[in-house]
């Protein structure tokens, strides 16, 4: 790697995944793009990770955080130690396909109107099964990934304009996150990329779905189902209460009540309700912060609501 000129920091935030990281790291020793710098932030871990990637992959810079602050802290610490003009982001149970950092490149140098670039994220043990594209968002205030469980038979392979990207293999300019601030420290973990999407689009910045940058993910190998319900409850709602814009909020009420009330149904169904009605109570002690940053996020709006409609999916 090439520090004289570092165009793109790979960021990697993990917490006790020595070896997930150790194959994620070793996927971006094959780079075909070799002119990065790599940043794992470490969130406490005790099962030896840091002492691997200091032994095994010296040239990666480690930022040690103590303690496990989760996934928006790391990483935005990362990117203020980061010396690129593009910034990539990866889960650490993500291996990528050589051409992944080249394509991702190169797809932000061919588009300038483009702020951020999502990849073709295939699991890692089923590597002809999608685990998602992009995101989409939905008018019941969800965002779902696209492509979820299909066979990959060749039906997204072309470049288009999305909603927005998974923060597991993603890349972003530095100026566009300058501009709408980096990921969200309230939510610590899911859905933050949501968060960014959407305030990214509010500002006017487009997202990119890449067929060619090709990602395989292990899917939460690190956080487990209970986990992730409280969180993706909690933080779905902060999202609706920070980004979406007053009128469309009241336009589509309706449909993002049946969606919270169809979510209540399959999780009492999962026996999982617990996470579901403590992720609603997270939200409500955060509303009056969230109103405060809503206030500066509408403010940068330039984009009319009728092209936010155009790029909400309204099947549901």
């Amino acid at each position: 790697m090439n520090y004289k000129n570092v165009y793109v920091s790979v960021v990697i935030p993990t917490w006790n995944g020595k070896d997930l990281i150790k194959n994620c790291l070793a996927s971006l020793m094959k780079q075909t793009y070799k002119d990065f710098e790599i940043i794992v932030t470490d969130n406490g871990s005790t099962d030896g990770s840091v002492e691997l990637i200091e032994k095994d992959y010296p040239e990666t810079k480690v930022v040690q955080m103590g303690t496990n602050k989760g996934f928006s802290v790391p990483v935005n610490e990362a990117i203020r130690n980061a010396k690129g003009e593009y910034i990539a982001l990866l889960n650490n149970d993500v291996e990528v396909d050589p051409n992944w950092l080249q394509e991702l490149k190169g797809a932000l140098k061919r588009n300038p109107e483009v702020g951020f670039c999502s990849s073709k994220m295939l699991f890692m043990k089923r590597r002809d099964i999608i685990n998602e594209i992009c995101h989409s968002f939905r008018i019941d205030g969800r965002s779902e990934p696209t492509g979820l469980e299909e066979k990959d038979c060749g039906q997204y392979e072309e470049e288009k304009l999305i909603f927005g990207a998974c923060g597991g293999a993603a890349i972003y300019r530095r100026s566009m996150l300058k501009e709408i601030g980096l990921f969200d420290e309230d939510y610590f973990m899911y859905a933050e990329d949501v968060d960014l999407d959407f305030r990214a689009q509010l500002a006017g910045y487009k997202c990119l779905y890449v067929p060619t940058a090709i990602a395989y993910h292990e899917s939460m190998g690190t956080a487990g189902h209970m986990t992730y319900a409280y969180f993706t409850t909690k933080n779905a709602l902060n999202v609706l209460v920070k980004d979406m814009p007053l009128l469309l909020l009241l336009k589509y009420l309706p449909y993002i009540l049946w969606g919270q009330y169809k979510q209540a149904r399959v999780y009492a169904i999962k026996g999982m309700i617990y996470p579901l009605i403590t992720g609603q109570l997270g939200a409500l002690r955060q509303v009056a912060k969230m109103l405060l940053k809503r206030n500066v996020i509408q403010g940068k709006r330039i984009v009319s609501l009728r092209y936010l409609e155009s790029i909400f999916k309204r099947e549901i």
